[in-house]
C-alpha cells in the first residue's frame, strides 16, 4: 500500500506510512501519547483500556477495528481497481466510516457486539 515495504499484515494495519499518519492524527486528537506496538494482537490487547463509559466505551472499542477495516478496504481499492485516495482522502473516509458506525449505536441503541456481528455478515 505504501509501495515502500513487503506486506505483512502487522505493516499494513499498523506500521506502513499511508496509515502511521492516521494513526498519529487519532491519538493527537485523543490526547493520548502512545508508542506504537510491533503486531496488531499486541495492540488490540493494549485497547482494551477502556475510556469513558457506555456508548462512549462502545465507540473507543470501535476505532482499531475501524481503522483496521478502512485500511482494508483501500489496500483492496489500491490493488485491484486501480483507485487511490489521498492521504486526507483516506483520513476522511476512516472518520466517516467510524461516524457511521458510532451513529448506528446511538441511533439505534445496538451495543458494539450487535452491530460487529451484522457488519460481519
Amino acid at each position: 500500500m505504501c509501495k515502500h515495504n513487503g506486506e505483512t499484515t502487522d505493516h499494513l494495519l499498523l506500521h506502513c506510512e499511508a496509515v502511521t499518519d492516521l494513526w498519529d492524527d487519532i491519538f493527537t486528537r485523543l490526547g493520548l501519547a502512545w508508542v506504537m506496538p510491533r503486531k496488531v494482537i499486541d495492540l488490540l490487547a493494549c485497547w482494551r483500556v477502556i475510556r469513558g463509559k457506555g456508548q462512549i466505551a462502545d465507540i473507543w472499542k470501535m476505532v482499531p477495528l475501524c481503522l483496521m477495516r478502512c485500511t482494508w478496504n483501500e489496500r483492496n481499492n489500491r490493488c485491484f481497481e486501480r483507485k487511490e485516495r489521498s492521504p486526507g482522502g483516506f483520513r476522511d473516509f476512516f472518520y466517516h466510516t467510524l461516524v457511521l458506525w458510532a451513529s448506528s449505536i446511538l441511533m439505534n441503541g445496538t451495543s458494539f457486539t450487535e452491530l460487529y456481528a451484522a457488519l460481519s455478515l
